[in-house]
């Protein structure tokens, strides 16, 4: 079966962040025919949305680097559930 790692990481997403979307706590044990959540409620992605009035550009320069190397689910994944299958 699937690990919640494993399904994270096809979607390019922290496996933490679809743990904590779904509630499961460690050992973050996922059961086959379980649905997941794969992002954020709208009401709850909205609370978390920065206005576009308060957005700065950034600074011309070398590119940042990140801890993080998640990518957004793909857009046939994105807020739909996922159905885990043996």
């Amino acid at each position: 079966g699937d690990t919640l790692y494993a399904v994270a990481f096809r979607l390019g997403m922290d496996y933490r962040t679809l743990a904590n979307l779904n509630e499961i706590d460690p050992p973050y044990v996922i059961r086959v025919g379980q649905s997941l959540k794969t992002a954020p409620d709208a009401e709850f992605a909205n609370a978390l949305a920065v206005p576009e009035t308060t957005a700065t550009q950034p600074e011309p320069g070398p590119p940042s680097h990140s801890l993080s190397t998640a990518k957004p689910p793909p857009a046939e994944c994105a807020g739909g559930p996922l159905v885990l299958a043996c």
